[in-house]
């Protein structure tokens, strides 16, 4: 983002796109789309989450990382500094915005553990076999209280994408097979019959801008007469593509957060142009698109 001011003229165009159309393997000259916090921001890092079933349904959710920004020596991934990406956040406009700036921005989506080898992500992120075989998936990148993000991950935690199992462009969805099997985290729990309730809590748990993991909490679903999608307020963002939304009631995954909002707030009195967060109030904006979790597996229970 530090080359953001070659690219002004271009907001516009950006602007008017949905995430959907974005390129995943984003270069440091391309701008992100934005967040969107729905209400109060209810976003939480790992550390900052109480529920111990909430913290372990975040240990199965794993980010999408370009290989090029792990390297790989003596039984750790250590990570490629140089190619973090800088979103140009501003710190000053309030305590989360100084937060969110001093973490790493590391990856591209979002996705969840279905079987210990096999991960549910949006079909955008893994457009194809190059993409699943090109990115690593990496589980344990969280921030601590201390806000420090983790420099390198055990090897153990960190697979690659061998197979994409099952895909719908259509709906936005894929099935990947990593390429062995994921020790100590359990794959997470699906929704197989019924209708999620109208006024049912979520939480999207996954990596915005590739930040360093975080839970939205207390979305609520808006629309839900769609048959294969429904809409919440979720405070999520780019990457979070791929996510796991939660029911907070029995802890099962009702869907697969695959698109939505892309509004840019450009503080205009930052002499660095830098970005806040957009704020719709609840009721405004589009809200944020999930696959419902029965259109994949419907057939298959």
């Amino acid at each position: 983002m530090g080359h953001f001011v070659f690219f002004l003229g271009l907001l516009t165009l950006f602007l008017s796109c949905d995430r959907s159309t974005m390129s995943v393997n984003k270069t440091a000259l391309e701008i992100k789309s934005s967040p969107i916090i729905y209400g109060n921001n209810d976003i939480l890092d790992y550390h900052e989450v109480r529920g111990k079933r909430i913290r372990q349904i975040g240990r199965s959710v794993a980010i999408q990382i370009p290989e090029d920004k792990l390297e790989y020596a003596n039984g750790h991934y250590t990570i490629n500094e140089d190619l973090l990406e800088d979103l140009n956040i501003c710190p000053e406009h309030d305590a989360f915005h100084e937060k969110i700036a001093a973490q790493p921005s590391l990856g591209t989506c979002s996705g969840f553990l279905i079987e210990k080898d096999v991960l549910l992500t949006a079909s955008h992120c893994v457009e194809s076999l190059s993409d699943c075989e090109e990115n690593f998936w990496a589980f344990d990148f969280k921030s601590d209280p201390q806000n420090i993000a983790p420099s390198n991950f055990k090897e153990s935690n960190v697979h690659k994408c061998v197979e994409i199992i099952d895909q719908n462009k259509s709906l936005d969805y894929a099935i990947l097979k990593l390429d062995r099997p994921v020790l100590g985290r359990k794959p997470l729990q699906m929704r197989q019959r019924g209708k999620i309730l109208k006024d049912s809590k979520l939480v999207v748990v996954g990596y915005p801008q590739g930040l360093p993991l975080k839970f939205s909490t207390n979305a609520k679903i808006r629309d839900n007469k769609h048959e294969d999608q429904f809409i919440i307020n979720s405070d999520t963002f780019e990457g979070n593509s791929g996510s796991p939304v939660v029911n907070t009631k029995n802890y099962l995954v009702e869907g697969v957060l695959v698109r939505g909002g892309t509004d840019f707030d450009l503080n205009e009195k930052s002499n660095d142009q830098c970005y806040t967060i957009k704020r719709c109030p609840e009721g405004q904006c589009s809200g944020e698109e999930i696959l419902r979790i029965k259109s994949i597996f419907e057939k298959d229970l």
